[in-house]
């Protein structure tokens, strides 16, 4: 069964009341997942956010048939699929354990079905993945400058 503390350790809920958690926890059940196994796969129904209790999952974007990159890495304390709370569709990415991983798993229609009826948690909480989503931007924008300006055609452009 899950507790106030499975949430309270997470950066998106640190900050709810043990009351507006007491709200969640119905939602949840905990999952374990061993190395390499896929949580979900590109061009899966998007359903559920993920919390890490225990473990790394990897964000891994297909480039072709032979090219996989990580796209991000997540970690204990963190959540990834937040997709699921905004969108209905598919995956885009795929996410991989990276080693033996304990997840709470949490429905996003459900989880957003609760924040809409408390509009103060639900602020909160979108608070918090709001800037998840500005420090993720800023990382891939400095990810991508990097990748520009070390490029040989960029340096022939300057000369």
């Amino acid at each position: 069964m899950l507790s106030t503390d499975d949430f309270k350790n997470n950066s998106i809920f640190s900050d709810l009341t043990d009351d507006m958690i007491e709200k969640l926890l119905p939602l949840g059940k905990r999952i374990n997942v061993e190395a390499r196994d896929y949580v979900f796969k590109e061009g899966d129904r998007v359903e559920n956010l993920f919390i890490i209790k225990r473990g790394t999952v990897l964000i891994e974007q297909r480039l072709s048939d032979k090219m996989t990159v990580t796209a991000g890495t997540v970690t204990v304390g963190e959540c990834f699929g937040y997709s699921s709370m905004f969108e209905e569709g598919t995956y885009s990415t795929n996410a991989v354990a990276a080693d033996p991983c304990e997840l709470i798993v949490i429905n996003g229609e459900s989880m957003m079905d609760v924040l809409n009826n408390d509009c103060t948690m639900g602020f909160m909480v979108l608070k918090r993945i709001v800037a998840v989503f500005a420090k993720r931007l800023s990382r891939r924008t400095e990810q991508f400058l990097r990748a520009v300006t070390s490029h040989p055609e960029i340096h022939e452009l300057g000369s």
